[in-house]
């Protein structure tokens, strides 16, 4: 049909064409209409459970000060949290690990506190904090979740870069 169309548009003039191919570039040139996705952190939690993780200790709505003990902050607030322990990688007696989650609004709010956390991650590498914190930790950022705590090899990762769109 596109190729009838053109042809036609030809025999009209190289005037027609060109204006024709131009219109038909512009049209599809408009960016579709996208929708931000609605998940919550409770969400991705359940996707969690449901991929096999075996989460314990959650607690809901929690700040990344809150969850560092004032070590970590950030100056954008997540739209919504969760933080667990899970000790799936304890072969004998060993302290879980503390992970949390950080859903935001958008990917460039997401961006900002995850550069913000990383800073601070990275001076709590150099001189460690004095008290009992999950801080220094490994950090994920994918989308608009931040994903503090998970190991690089975990089924909290992978479902996160699965579910976090």
């Amino acid at each position: 049909m596109f190729l009838l169309t053109c042809l036609a548009i030809v025999s009209a003039g190289a005037g027609a064409l060109a204006a024709t191919l131009y219109w038909r570039n512009q049209e599809r040139a408009q960016p579709a209409a996208t929708s931000v996705p609605s998940y919550t952190a409770d969400d991705i939690l359940k996707d969690f459970i449901a991929a096999g993780a075996h989460p314990f200790a959650i607690e809901y709505n929690t700040t990344i000060s809150e969850w560092t003990d004032g070590i970590f902050s950030t100056a954008v607030a997540a739209s919504s949290s969760v933080t667990f322990a899970d000790a799936s990688g304890c072969l004998g007696p060993c302290d879980p690990r503390n992970m949390g989650l950080w859903v935001y609004q958008d990917n460039t709010t997401a961006d900002q506190a995850f550069h913000e956390v990383s800073q601070e991650n990275s001076q709590a590498l150099l001189h460690p904090p004095q008290v009992l914190s999950p801080v220094p930790t490994t950090l994920l950022l994918h989308a608009r979740c931040l994903l503090p705590g998970a190991e690089s090899t975990s089924i909290y990762r992978e479902v996160v870069r699965q579910h976090c769109k």
